[in-house]
């Protein structure tokens, strides 16, 4: 198991303030919490207690730009928020935040955690080309920036910038029905769309397979070498570790 994790002081703001506007978030607001870096972050679907919630998150962690949905999998009201991410299926990584209020603030505690269980902890080497040291660095690095900006943000009450954003009521009965019509298309197209995958889903997922397959080892070869990386090396190392669990186990 691979975790990367940051601990946040946060000051004049409580554990509740803080997940919950996790839990209530919109793009406009993570946008106000972080311009040019949080890109979007809303909830897709909601369920009752939040616990099953999907949201879709884009920001940029350093130089890499993450685009991801994610499940709510524990809601502990004040304490605890935990997401695990998927793209069409669920992986193998969790999102944890944790809070434990303070005098005068709440530490928090930002977890990123991946990693598979029972056999398939062997292809967890595989996981560290895309969670790297350098990786690692550049997620505290947000962590440790990113909070204490949404604890102003919380704190500072006056700056009602998302809130006059989401309350602005639009007076383009013109957009409006475009925006009606847009959606009765594509609710069409969509219908159709899913008829279509019922018949081709089988030889297309088996298409898109393949070429996941023969597309991987040249991606993480280029991003390797991208991050000044020896691939020999790397190899050579994931060797190692998977001889070493052998003989502990």
């Amino acid at each position: 198991m691979i975790s990367i994790q940051s601990k946040v002081r946060v000051a004049d703001v409580s554990g509740a303030d803080l997940l919950d506007f996790m839990l209530n978030c919109t793009d406009q607001r993570y946008q106000a919490w972080w311009p040019g870096t949080h890109l979007a972050f809303h909830t897709v679907k909601r369920r009752p207690g939040d616990v099953g919630n999907v949201v879709y998150m884009d920001e940029y962690v350093g130089k890499r730009r993450i685009k991801m949905q994610g499940v709510v999998t524990q809601v502990i009201p004040g304490k605890k928020i935990v997401w695990q991410f998927r793209q069409i299926i669920r992986l193998p990584v969790w999102l944890i935040l944790e809070a434990d209020d303070e005098d005068g603030g709440v530490t928090l505690t930002h977890t990123l955690q991946t990693g598979f269980g029972g056999i398939g902890r062997i292809l967890d080497p595989l996981l560290r080309l895309y969670f790297s040291d350098e990786f690692a660095r550049a997620m505290d690095e947000h962590a440790q920036a990113e909070f204490p900006m949404l604890g102003n943000l919380l704190h500072n009450r006056l700056d009602k910038s998302w809130v006059e954003m989401e309350e602005q009521p639009m007076k383009d009965k013109p957009t409006v029905w475009g925006y009606a019509i847009a959606a009765l298309v594509g609710t069409v197209a969509g219908g159709v769309a899913v008829a279509l995958a019922a018949r081709l889903a089988p030889k297309v997922m088996g298409q898109m397979m393949e070429k996941m397959m023969a597309e991987f080892p040249r991606r993480m070869m280029a991003q390797m070498q991208a991050e000044g990386r020896d691939p020999m090396e790397m190899c050579q190392r994931m060797m190692a570790e998977f001889r070493a669990q052998e003989q502990k186990e």
